[in-house]
Order: C-alpha cells, then structure tokens, then sequence
C-alpha cells in the first residue's frame, strides 16, 4: 500500500469517528443579541440611505453605459473564463452574430469618443442571452464537417507508408554532390569529433554513460536501477577524473586501452522509461510526486523538449 492510500484511509477513518449526524452548514444559525439588534435597529437605516441608493446608482450607472455603446450586460463578462467560453461556443448562430456585431460597434464608438443615438437606446441591456439551449455546439458541427470530408477523401495507403519519390534535382544531389560532401567534409569531421570524445574520456578514465545530466528523470532513474558493481565502477570513475582534473594531469596510457562508448547505461534506461510511463498512467490525475526539473524527451512519443511527461 502506498503512503498517500494509507494516510486517506486513515483520514477516512478519523473523519468517520469524529464526524457530526449534522453539518455544521445545515444547523441553524442562531444570532446573538448584538447581531439581533443590530438587524432590527442598524441594517434598515443603513440599507435605506446608504446600500440602497449606492446599489441604485451603480445599477443606473451600468444601465447607461451599456446603452451608450450598444451592449448587453453578457457581452462584458471575461471571455477566458471556461464556463464562459463553452457557453459561447454553444451559442446558436443568430445570438453569436449579434454578440459579435455589437462588440466591434462599441469598440468604432468607443474609438470614436461618440456613443449609440439616443432613439437606439431604448432597451434593455441587462435581459440574459445566454440562456437559449443550441442544438449543437460549433466545435461538434465542424468536427462532424471535417470527419465527413475526411472519410471522402482519404486514401487507402496513408501518405507516410508511401516511398518517397525524389525529384530530379535531389536525385541528381543525392548521386553527385552528396558523396563527395560527405567524403570530404561531413565524414572527417564526425570522424574527428569521436576521436576526439574518445580521447577525453580515456584521458580522464571515464565512460561515455558516466557523462548524461544526472538531473533528468529518466537518466536518475537508470542509476538507482544500476547493480551495485556498475553502481560502485561509475562512482569511482567519476570520483577519479575530479581528481585527474584537479591535478591537471590525465590517466597513465597503459589504463587508457579500453572502449569508452560501450553502453552499460542503456538496458536500465530502457526500464525506467517503462517504468516512468507506468508511473504516469497511474498517477495522471494524481501526481503528488511534482518535479521541479523539466528534463529533455525521453523516448516515449513527445516531440516536445520540456513537455508534461518529465514536469509531472
């Protein structure tokens, strides 16, 4: 049993023992003797002459600006709001349209520094359009649209199980300017660039592996998969070529003949990574396990460098 089950379960158990036939929400709320007289003699004057005529205006207040410009009251709440957006997007066309349209007449008035004639004024802009159920939704009907054209229109083989044909151009580089590219530029230097990351790492007694960002999920998970002989081996090595480094100095050659790009990691990163994607099936909609380190992909359909699988 997990840690988090065992304390909700424990939490469950308390709660059950200790909880009350009623809700406290649901008792009746009895005022005490400040409170009652405060109701009686206080709240009347005040809402009479202060709360009354502030609501009064701030109604009038709201009424006149909207019939300046235009508007109905709905047209002004926050379009980022989800519920907000959804009930939008269920609007029927007609309402849609007219929300639209009255929206960009406000924004050319308020551009202007003018307001709506007066005899376009005479409505009510705080009756609720919103409120009509839409048959359909915009997103279904163009989902449903685009289906239709898709299944008229696709092809038995996909695009991306077809060859690829060249063109008479990149057949004529891909035979011509391609291999001496490749023979005199691209090849050398590849080739140098791994002598190159050979000899330093056998200058400093390392592997290849021993190099990857210890940060990143999937490469700290590998390491705690390791057998305590690689364990120990990857330890020293490393521990090794801080010092050659603080010495200045490199490993004698007669230790320096042996293959640094055997990789012993990579059977245990494989793992972790089926290990991970577990993990995150499970506890998608429960990560209590946050990082705070974004790592890079890792192999298991992101295309993304810092996307949702490693910034759990």
């Amino acid at each position: 049993m997990s840690f988090y089950r065992a304390l909700n379960r424990s939490l469950i158990k308390n709660y059950v023992n200790t909880r009350e036939v009623v809700p406290w929400y649901q008792k009746e709320q009895k005022l005490s003797a400040l409170e009652c007289w405060y109701k009686d003699n206080v709240y009347p004057l005040w809402f009479k002459y202060v709360k009354g005529p502030f609501e009064r205006y701030q109604y009038e207040h709201t009424v006149s600006h909207l019939r300046g410009y235009g508007l109905m009251f709905d047209d002004r709440h926050n379009t980022n709001d989800p519920v907000i957006e959804r009930a939008i997007e269920l609007l029927p066309p007609d309402l849609m349209i007219g929300r639209y349209r009255r929206i960009m007449r406000s924004v050319e008035l308020n551009y202007r520094k003018t307001h709506l004639p007066v005899e376009y004024q005479n409505y009510d802009p705080l009756v609720f359009q919103t409120n009509r159920l839409a048959t359909m939704s915009f997103y279904r009907a163009l989902n449903r649209s685009l289906i239709k054209n898709y299944v008229n229109t696709r092809e038995v083989v996909p695009w991306y199980q077809k060859e690829q044909k060249l063109s008479a151009f990149e057949c004529w580089y891909k035979d011509n300017v391609y291999p001496l590219w490749f023979k005199y530029v691209k090849g050398p230097f590849e080739r140098y660039q791994y002598e190159h990351t050979v000899s330093h790492l056998r200058g400093y007694g390392l592997m290849f592996d021993d190099r990857h960002n210890t940060n990143d999920p999937v490469i700290e998970r590998a390491i705690e998969l390791l057998p305590p002989d690689l364990m120990i081996g990857r330890y020293r090595r490393i521990m090794r070529s801080v010092e050659l480094n603080y010495r200045k100095t490199h490993l004698p050659v007669e230790y320096q003949n042996y293959d640094p790009m055997i990789p012993y990691l990579a059977p245990f990163m494989e793992e972790a990574k089926f290990q991970m994607q577990e993990e995150q099936e499970l506890l998608r909609f429960n990560p209590w396990d946050r990082r705070l380190y974004c790592g890079n992909t890792t192999g298991m359909g992101e295309t993304t460098p810092h996307s949702a699988f490693t910034a759990w």
